[in-house]
């Protein structure tokens, strides 16, 4: 079950960490190559494995991840609470 929990981290992480474009004079948040490969690959994964348990007001560990923009806030949390 860890391992599994690792294994989607690791999945999650990698489009969801390059979700902003630096430039030196702006931060411009484009999410949207990000949130197409969510949904297409990671949210089926998503709602086969987690979101019975997280998603809904009354989420196991106040942790929703039954969307992008929920996964895509407590990724950070969720990162913490594994390493």
């Amino acid at each position: 079950m860890f391992l599994e929990h690792i294994s989607l981290l690791s999945i999650l992480s990698f489009p969801l960490s390059g979700c902003a474009n630096n430039i030196a004079e702006e931060l411009v948040e484009d999410c949207s190559e990000a949130e197409i490969f969510y949904v297409e690959t990671v949210a089926p994964i998503m709602s086969q494995n987690c979101v019975s348990c997280h998603s809904g007001p009354s989420s196991s560990g106040n942790q929703r991840l039954d969307s992008f923009s929920s996964v895509y806030s407590s990724i950070e949390v969720t990162l913490d609470r594994v390493n």
